[in-house]
């Protein structure tokens, strides 16, 4: 369940909303510019933010990071083969400015979306260019923004051209972001980056079929890890001189047919789609006189086909995906005295594969006029081929399920009881694979040909209020993920003395938790709004239990919003984090985390927009206390006081 599709009236392959499913939706801020995805996603309920530096966010949800979460941008998977369990910058490659809205499915949800979906889902849509006349209109929109906590300066130019049977779209957009200012007044050297953005939208509908052609690009061509190039806790010099992504980059082409009532159906939905994800890196150690220069390409191609249909009450979707990710890498080890440089082992071999193949169905029925049902199911399978000798080479085939089941309970016209619970599974990637030969520690990685899919069973119940002045919803949940894949010794040893390790299912991890949101119409002119959630983690790597890792404190959001005339907004925001004391082992050995524990914080920020005929102008200024605080787990401190200003033009011709 991933696309409702607007363009088409009637045509709902896929409904997030209209569901028992613990969601969320997020809408660009007005008043804001984003410089990554996580910037959208900070201040929505049951999602928590770690940020490794500057440039970088990656959504935690139901208290899971990295592969266990599923990014799709316009129903295609960014997860790929060479996505990390642990933090990762791959969420960062969506291009901020050209997202149109974001939904968060929480809980397993491999049923409808397959491999990955342990933790949840999150769902990015970019806009399509639509348009309500017969005749041509042309619809150019500029942005500029500015901040001073990282003296940035962003902008995009769109423009759109189309009417009602055919529509094109094109933006670029260009972030240059300097060293960011935290709340002790001190600049994060470096951590500077820029950012690049290319999109290419075309939508044509022909009455029965319609057919849309997205090309995108985004590229950070220099992104520093600063947590690696200053010292962390625990550290007197930083580990690295040099750690640079370089660069990191996204390309997506992708082809949707929508087609209308074919063969009884109510609509038939087709993707075809190539993503290749660089993820290039340049890396010394501290003193070191090695330089590793990394060259890794994923090159993924999508095939998706899904149905819907509807007899009586009885509304129906079944589909089938295709996913097959063959991945590039090279390496290079220079001497930075002499120059010379010599080939090295990749961390991934290179011509690896993973290919996953998945049939789903979907049915939803409602009992009587209070009562509705929704059931899925998957079959996925999985090939995973590691290239290479004999010694290194490995194939890991895995057949899992996956399935669904909720009910909503309308105790009113307004107010629902909901409940879900869902078991979802993760195939093994080639990054699970990753770091062959030499890895640090004295160790040295074997590829495993035993590791098996991590799975997770998950719950929550729940209730929903909707009254034409508020919406509200509260969850409690529970969620249990098994065969948590880690590196293992084996208690062999190589000729040279290093200790062998293999990657294993050996972790299970279990999070209980609270999530809570509203937004409230007092009055026409006010709106207010507030989301929190708590998460409780434990793990068991086999040595006892203990907490998880990276859970984050308790935290959220109350903000409101005064709207006196049609063209002036004004706005307040209070953001806030608890203590978070529970530290895994491995949470006190990371130097981006105080081994004592994160300390609670709170923010206040405030902001105005006017609006004219086609110019908007919005000012904010955030953590108006220049508050010295980081975010649970991150590799950075957070902006200390941040004077923001937006400007946006958006006209219309022709309509």
């Amino acid at each position: 369940m991933i696309v409702v599709d607007t363009t088409w009236p009637g045509v709902e392959l896929v409904d997030a909303e209209h569901t028992a499913r613990a969601t969320s939706s997020v809408v660009p801020s007005d008043t804001r510019a984003a410089a990554t995805l996580a910037d959208h996603l900070a201040q929505s309920s049951g999602v928590a933010v770690q940020r490794t530096g500057p440039g970088q966010g990656v959504p935690i949800v139901r208290g899971l990071i990295g592969s266990a979460v599923l990014v799709l941008v316009d129903g295609i998977r960014l997860n790929n083969a060479i996505f990390r369990p642990a933090p990762n910058q791959y969420t960062s490659l969506i291009d901020p400015w050209w997202i149109d809205g974001v939904t968060v499915i929480k809980g397993p949800g491999s049923a409808p979306f397959g491999s990955d979906a342990l933790g949840g889902v999150i769902a990015v849509t970019t806009p399509l260019p639509v348009f309500s006349s017969s005749t041509w209109t042309t619809r150019p929109a500029v942005d500029l923004a500015l901040s001073s906590a990282d003296r940035s300066t962003a902008a995009r130019a769109a423009l759109a051209i189309g009417r009602t049977d055919i529509g094109v779209s094109a933006a670029l957009s260009v972030e240059d972001h300097g060293d960011l200012r935290n709340g002790d007044g001190v600049r994060q050297t470096p951590s500077a980056y820029r950012a690049y953005g290319a999109q290419l939208t075309a939508h044509i509908d022909r009455g029965r079929h319609a057919t849309t052609a997205w090309l995108q690009l985004y590229e950070q061509p220099e992104l520093p890890r600063t947590d690696e190039l200053r010292p962390g806790y625990g550290q007197d010099v930083a580990a690295s001189e040099v750690w640079a992504y370089r660069p990191s980059r996204r390309l997506l082409a992708h082809v949707r047919e929508l087609v209308r009532a074919p063969w009884g159906l109510d609509g038939l939905e087709l993707h075809a789609a190539y993503q290749r994800v660089d993820d290039h890196r340049r890396i010394r150690d501290t003193g070191a006189t090695e330089e590793l220069r990394e060259q890794i390409v994923d090159h993924g191609v999508t095939a998706l086909a899904r149905g819907a249909a509807s007899r009586g009450p009885l509304a129906l979707l079944a589909g089938l995906e295709l996913q097959h990710d063959r991945v590039a890498c090279e390496r290079q080890l220079l001497d930075v005295v002499s120059g010379d440089a010599a080939p090295a082992p990749c961390r991934f071999a290179d011509g690896s594969t993973m290919t996953q193949l998945g049939a789903f169905a979907e049915a939803r029925r409602p009992l009587g006029e209070r009562v509705e049902l929704r059931a899925g199911t998957r079959v996925g399978a999985a090939a995973l081929r590691i290239a290479g000798d004999a010694e290194s080479s490995a194939t890991v085939d895995t057949l899992d399920w996956a399935a669904e089941l909720s009910v909503e309970l309308r105790a009113t016209s307004s107010v629902s009881f909901v409940g879900n619970v869902g078991r979802g599974f993760r195939a093994p990637n080639v990054n699970d694979l990753a770091g062959l030969g030499p890895r640090p520690g004295n160790r040295f990685q074997q590829p495993s040909s035993t590791l098996r899919d991590e799975r997770a069973l998950g719950a929550d119940v729940g209730v929903r209020a909707r009254t034409p002045r508020a919406r509200a919803e509260a969850y409690v949940f529970a969620l249990r993920h098994d065969d948590r894949i880690d590196v293992v010794p084996t208690g062999m040893l190589t000729e040279s003395g290093r200790q062998i390790v293999v990657s294993d299912n050996i972790g299970t991890t279990r999070t209980v938790g609270v999530e809570a949101a509203a937004e409230l119409r007092p009055h026409e002119e006010v709106a207010l709004r507030a989301a929190a959630t708590w998460i409780r983690g434990t793990k068991d790597d086999g040595d006892g239990e203990e907490p998880a890792d990276r859970i984050p404190p308790l935290g959220g959001i109350v903000a409101v919003r005064w709207t006196p005339i049609a063209r002036l907004g004004l706005d307040a925001e209070l953001a806030f984090a608890g203590t978070q004391r529970r530290l895994s082992a491995r949470d006190r050995e990371d130097p981006r985390i105080d081994p004592t524990g994160t300390d609670r914080f709170v923010t206040f920020g405030i902001g105005a927009r006017y609006a004219w005929s086609e110019v908007s102008v919005a000012a904010r200024i955030e953590n108006l206390g220049d508050r010295q605080y980081r975010q649970h787990a991150s590799g950075v401190d957070a902006p200390g006081i941040d004077a923001r200003l937006l400007v946006q033009w958006r006209a219309s011709y022709g309509e």
